[in-house]
């Protein structure tokens, strides 16, 4: 606890390393996200299809495409660092 509260106090100090600090976890979380729906659709693909396994090699490359396409959307979006 005490660790994690001095590190928790040491990011308050320094409010630039703070929105960079909870914009990375966002940007974790979102691809976690991502990745779990991802992987969801691909199994229910590879389940409903077996034969056709070239479907879901497209199904994963949508899906990687679609992860980069949301890091980069939440690149652009990121928030200034306060002044």
């Amino acid at each position: 606890m005490s660790y994690a509260s001095a590190e928790w106090a040491f990011v308050v100090a320094d409010p630039t390393m703070n929105v960079m600090m909870v914009m990375m976890m966002l940007r974790l979380m979102t691809m976690m996200l991502v990745a779990t729906a991802a992987a969801i659709v691909v199994l229910k693909v590879v389940g409903r299809v077996v034969v056709i396994r070239q479907g879901a090699v497209v199904v994963m490359m949508m899906a990687v495409v679609v992860a980069e396409v949301v890091m980069a959307a939440m690149a652009a979006v990121e928030l200034p660092p306060y002044s």
